[in-house]
């Protein structure tokens, strides 16, 4: 949680989709020739495929302040509990 105003929140936002593919393919062909006057062939072809797709959605927030205004809200907060 960040105690920050709404017009200072900034965060990416990211959408990551991965696909798997996996397919196997078999087949086979034939031919015939008969002394050049008559030719045949035929082809057979099967396939089987598997697809998988994997999806995840973040977000990251972005700090407005720099790392020295964040070092010095720590170093004055420590010197008020010091006093204390």
């Amino acid at each position: 949680m960040h105690l920050a105003k709404p017009q200072d929140n900034k965060t990416i936002e990211f959408d990551i989709a991965l696909t798997v593919d996996d397919s196997t393919a078999t087949g086979g062909q034939i031919g015939v020739g008969i002394a050049q006057l008559f030719t045949g062939s035929g082809e057979t072809t099967k396939e089987r495929s598997k697809s998988e797709i994997s999806r995840i959605k973040f977000g990251v927030y972005i700090s407005t302040e720099t790392k020295e205004q964040i070092e010095k809200q720590r170093q004055e907060i420590k010197a008020r509990n010091n006093n204390r």
